[in-house]
C-alpha cells in the first residue's frame, strides 16, 4: 500500500521508488525492523550512519550517504 502522506522524506521516497514495503525492505537489511524504518521515515528517530548505508544499498541509491 502506497502512503498518501505529503512531505515524504528522502528515505521513504527512495524505498517507494524501488517498490518496497517497509516489511520487504527490512528483510533485505540487517537489524532493521519495519517499525524502525517507519520511525526514520516519519522523522521520529535519527538514522545511524549504518542505517543510512544499508538503506542506500537496499534502495540502490548511493547518494543517500551524502544526506547524512
Amino acid at each position: 500500500k502506497q502512503s498518501t502522506r505529503e512531505n515524504k522524506n528522502i528515505y521513504q521516497l527512495c524505498r517507494e521508488e524501488q517498490g518496497l514495503t517497509r516489511e520487504k525492505a527490512s528483510e533485505k537489511m540487517v537489524g532493521m525492523s519495519a517499525s524502525r524504518i517507519e520511525k526514520i521515515e516519519y522523522e521520529l528517530q535519527e538514522p545511524s550512519p549504518y542505517d543510512v548505508i544499508q538503506m542506500a544499498d537496499c534502495y540502490k541509491r548511493p547518494d543517500l550517504c551524502k544526506n547524512f
